[in-house]
């Protein structure tokens, strides 16, 4: 009887087909993928240690007793009032006012789910998870509540002015105004609740018309100086002096871009001018021939004299002093 005595390779060693090998590497890659399969269902079959969810600690549990321990330890957080602060005020109301909720289910969501992503299977592993929880907004009920508040914190900015009266400077300085700005308030209440009750409103700036600068500039350098002194009104040859307390009301401030600008009446001003210069317009009078009783009379011829009358005004402003001239003219109708 013959037995069969295995292959040889040519290097003396046994001989062997490549089926084997191949059955072998199968069967290992079986072994790795059933070995991850059953690593993604450890990591999933329960939430990791340490996790919380808008502070409440589900560490080891499932979704579904994540969702109800979640949803009981927040009972007490639903009652508990939101503070919305701003400078100079503070709201208390309770988050469903506000139209504040917590999805519970939304909240523990894909925490302790099966899944094959070898990130969040590591992840699970590894690193404890700390949620804000899923905060659900009515977007309608917000906005009523924020625009009723709104009507309470607004404030439109303090324009600057300067007014002249009594011969003295009165001025109101510019201030910023401020107004709720409700989307971005809505954001923050979604942003901050529940993990902090304490919610700061957001605000706008309203910047006056003319900035605090500007405002400053005109009151040291054209207002108090306008009226600092008597005004020197020239007539002719012929002048006069307007104390403050006489002329300051024919002068304005106006807003004019960014800044204040020194207007005058010239209506008004002349109407002052006038109660120091009474004479300070004349009628002309027409040329005459005048003939005297007598023996041998002799004409005698009244020559036209030009009268004055206000045309325009001009101010030239140098210094504390205002100086305005009055140009007038006005002509007879009949000359000699």
């Amino acid at each position: 009887m013959r037995t069969a005595s295995p292959a040889t390779a040519p290097d003396g060693g046994l001989r062997t087909t490549g089926w084997p090998v191949f059955v072998r590497l199968v069967l290992s890659t079986l072994v790795l993928a059933l070995l991850y399969l059953a690593l993604c269902w450890y990591a999933g079959r329960s939430i990791p240690p340490g996790t919380e969810v808008a502070g409440v600690s589900v560490g080891g549990l499932t979704q579904e007793q994540a969702a109800a321990r979640v949803a009981d330890q927040l009972t007490q957080v639903r009652r508990t009032p939101v503070r919305v602060s701003w400078p100079g005020g503070l709201k208390r109301v309770e988050p469903a006012v506000l139209g504040l909720s917590v999805d519970a289910p939304a909240s523990v969501a894909g925490l302790a789910e099966f899944t094959l992503d070898p990130r969040r299977v590591w992840d699970r592993l590894t690193q404890a998870t700390h949620r804000p929880g899923g905060v659900v907004l009515d977007t309608a009920t917000a906005d009523a509540v924020l625009a009723a508040w709104a009507r309470e914190i607004d404030r439109a900015p303090v324009q600057a002015a300067i007014v002249f009266s009594g011969g003295t400077v009165q001025a109101t300085a510019p201030q910023e105004g401020r107004t709720l700005d409700v989307p971005a308030t809505r954001e923050a209440l979604v942003a901050s609740w529940p993990g902090d009750g304490d919610v700061p409103a957001v605000l706008r700036v309203v910047a006056p018309a003319v900035p605090p600068v500007r405002y400053q500039e005109a009151l040291d350098t054209v207002a108090t100086p306008a009226v600092a002194g008597p005004l020197t009104v020239r007539s002719g040859g012929a002048s006069a002096v307007l104390p403050p307390e006489v002329f300051a009301p024919a002068l304005r401030m106006q807003t004019q871009g960014d800044t204040l600008v020194l207007q005058v009446d010239t209506a008004q001003f002349l109407a002052a001018a006038r109660q120091v210069m009474p004479n300070v317009e004349a009628a002309p009078v027409d040329a005459s021939v005048r003939i005297p009783a007598g023996q041998a009379p002799t004409p005698a011829v009244q020559p036209a004299v030009p009268g004055w009358r206000v045309q325009t005004a001009g101010v030239d402003r140098g210094g504390p002093v205002v100086r305005l001239s009055l140009i007038h003219i006005s002509e007879p109708t009949r000359r000699t």
